[in-house]
């Protein structure tokens, strides 16, 4: 779904379709990162809603099961944030600024994916699983 943004995004903010006009280029952005939002949200929300049967559906292992609940009532928390780094990625691109849009999804990593995993491993006691 969020590459289909990217893409739109894409068209919205080329300076070649936008022929300087920057409001439009904001504006593009600022609907697409609010659109990302809700639906990360509420995609978000039914995926940790429906975390129990969903992992009943490819397992009946009661570890299986746990880790999967689990996992699927972390991550979608992410996606909205997720979503939001890509259309700025992309909208970066485009403005033919990729060095800042590598930075962008390095800091994300880096940043914030790789730390946050690693200090909630520990209070989940989920390390190295």
């Amino acid at each position: 779904m969020y590459s289909q943004l990217d893409t739109g995004d894409k068209f919205s903010s080329n300076p070649q379709n936008g022929a300087k006009q920057f409001n439009r280029i904001r504006k593009g952005v600022r609907s697409g990162k609010i659109f990302t939002l809700v639906w990360g949200t509420l995609f978000g929300l039914t995926v940790i809603l429906s975390a129990r049967p969903l992992a009943l559906i490819f397992n009946s292992d009661p570890n299986y099961i746990s880790v999967l609940v689990a996992y699927l009532r972390i991550v979608p928390i992410t996606y909205g944030l997720h979503g939001v780094m890509l259309i700025s990625a992309a909208a970066m691109n485009v403005l033919k600024k990729p060095l800042r849009a590598a930075w962008l999804v390095g800091l994300e990593m880096f940043g914030f994916c790789i730390p946050v995993g690693w200090l909630l491993s520990y209070p989940l006691d989920s390390a190295g699983s």
